[in-house]
């Protein structure tokens, strides 16, 4: 793992997320991206107004726009100090548009992306939201670990696994990054079948050994999905979970919802993606 990229917000837990960041770059000697995206369109957006209210919202906009930039320049200074102090590698990039854009576009030059579940890159009350891991976790082309709270880089992990495409790139993407390294991996299969999930959790020790990992399976017959993971991560004290992210069509997502997106929602372990 070479290169890792931390999106910096100013979300009440967001200190978490770069603490997280800092302590993996530092574990794996990696270089450390910090981005922070001005979100031009947001600022700028189309609103009503009154008759001759074209140049109050001009000036408002840009008023908006300097004191924004202010702010996240504050978060830079505060993350370049943070770097320096535990003497890890960084760069700062700085960019302007849809976030969820730019954060992708940045994305394509490192390894793995760290953010938070709720971020807010506007500095207002309230205006803190999850939309952005969420279109990011669909589309983006590296692996994303999401935080939602302090959480340490070692302990066991849970692999969330089904033989699906999206569950092995997801595993194997996680081996190869070297984030297992000296953990231990529970594998966890959920399926009505007890055969069908034995075979499918033996695919996932054979990698699992390879790369040096010792394993425990765990398999289960009955329950969501995303309920099992839940209870698993917290009764087995999980520092992880490794998932694949949306693997069922997206018409078949809307009307039954899905499992990543509630497991990112609903749990406090940090959860590690990839489609």
């Amino acid at each position: 793992m070479k290169k890792v990229l931390v999106v910096l917000d100013h979300a009440d837990k967001s200190d978490y997320v770069q603490d997280y960041a800092l302590e993996l770059a530092t574990l794996h000697g990696s270089h450390l991206s910090a981005i922070a995206v001005l979100d031009l369109p947001w600022l700028t957006a189309v609103q009503p107004e009154p008759l001759g209210g074209a140049a109050f919202k001009l000036k408002h906009d840009e008023r908006m726009i300097i004191e924004t930039r202010k702010r996240l320049q504050e978060l830079i200074h505060t993350f370049s100090e943070r770097a320096k102090a535990a003497k890890v590698a960084h760069t700062i990039i700085n960019a302007e548009g849809f976030p969820s854009v730019e954060i992708e576009k940045a994305s394509l030059s490192h390894d793995l992306l760290i953010m938070g579940r709720e971020v807010d890159l506007h500095f207002q009350v309230g205006d803190v939201n999850d939309l952005i891991i969420k279109t990011i976790a669909r589309h983006n082309p590296r692996p994303i670990i999401s935080l939602v709270d302090a959480a340490s880089t070692k302990g066991d992990v849970l692999i969330a696994y089904d033989d699906s495409i999206q569950a092995s790139r997801a595993l194997h993407m996680f081996l190869l990054l070297g984030l297992g390294k000296g953990r231990k991996a529970h594998i966890l299969v959920i399926n009505e079948s007890k055969k069908a999930a034995s075979l499918m959790a033996e695919h996932a020790k054979v990698m699992c050994e390879l790369y040096g990992l010792p394993t425990e399976i765990h398999l289960r017959q009955d329950g969501k999905p995303e309920d099992v993971i839940l209870e698993e991560s917290v009764r087995l004290k999980i520092s992880m979970i490794i998932m694949g992210a949306y693997g069922k069509p997206f018409f078949e997502q809307m009307i039954f919802g899905s499992c990543t997106k509630t497991v990112i929602k609903k749990t406090k372990i940090p959860v590690f993606i990839h489609h």
